[in-house]
């Protein structure tokens, strides 16, 4: 992972951007792991990163069924995952480690007597999992992850009233990193109702929460050519 200097493209160099050829992808998340599994919380924070769109993708199918709120399922979601992270058997599965993680974060929510039910869910703060220094040198003071920060404020929204619909697309422009046109190509409508629904939701988000602006990625999503 020589040439990947900022915690951005290790994440998109360990499988995000879907071009990375698997096995290299698996590679690097492998070498992140036995770092994580030593005590290493940035090798870790960073896998979290890589998995974390599936976890909101799975938490918004569990909300529909009605299992709990978004927020309570991504905040389950995301302890589970952290777990999963730090106990990975990487001698047993040395492949497709993000769905393994995602996999597992699954099970141990409902592939047993429902943690989610049970209420029990180990609640990790992502404050207090922070590294001492940051991959890119930045102190633990400095601002948090802007992923981190978007992931919140979705979350939130939701928990006042914000559409699924807004929050879906919201985490595929700000999240994801799709683009108005991918959107548009994929839902069948013009790039100006993507844009139109885009303004129309940071607009409730902004207004549910009481914000004087909604976060730098959020503002900036979906601009990509």
């Amino acid at each position: 992972m020589a040439m990947l200097r900022t915690p951005d493209e290790i994440v998109a160099g360990c499988g995000r951007d879907r071009t990375v050829p698997p096995l290299v992808a698996d590679r690097r998340m492998a070498a992140l792991v036995e770092e994580a599994r030593y005590g290493d919380q940035v090798a870790a924070r960073i896998l979290l990163q890589r998995v974390l769109p599936a976890l909101i993708a799975r938490s918004g199918v569990r909300a529909r069924r009605g299992h709990a709120s978004f927020g309570t399922l991504l905040a389950g979601y995301t302890s589970a995952a952290w777990i999963a992270i730090l106990t990975y058997p990487l001698d047993r599965r040395p492949v497709k480690i993000a769905a393994n993680i995602v996999y597992e974060a699954e099970h141990e929510l409902f592939g047993r007597p429902p943690l989610i039910d049970r209420r029990t869910v180990p609640a990790v703060d992502i404050g207090a999992v922070l590294p001492l220094a940051r991959l890119d040198g930045r102190p633990v003071d400095a601002p948090d992850d802007p992923l981190i920060e978007v992931v919140d404020v979705l979350a939130r929204a939701r928990r006042n009233g914000l559409a699924e619909s807004a929050v879906r697309l919201l985490v595929e422009l700000a999240v994801e990193g799709r683009t108005e046109r991918e959107i548009a190509l994929r839902t069948g409508v013009t790039e100006r109702a993507v844009r139109g629904r885009r303004q129309r939701a940071v607009v409730q988000l902004t207004q549910l929460l009481e914000l004087p602006a909604p976060p730098a990625r959020i503002r900036r999503m979906g601009t990509a050519a």
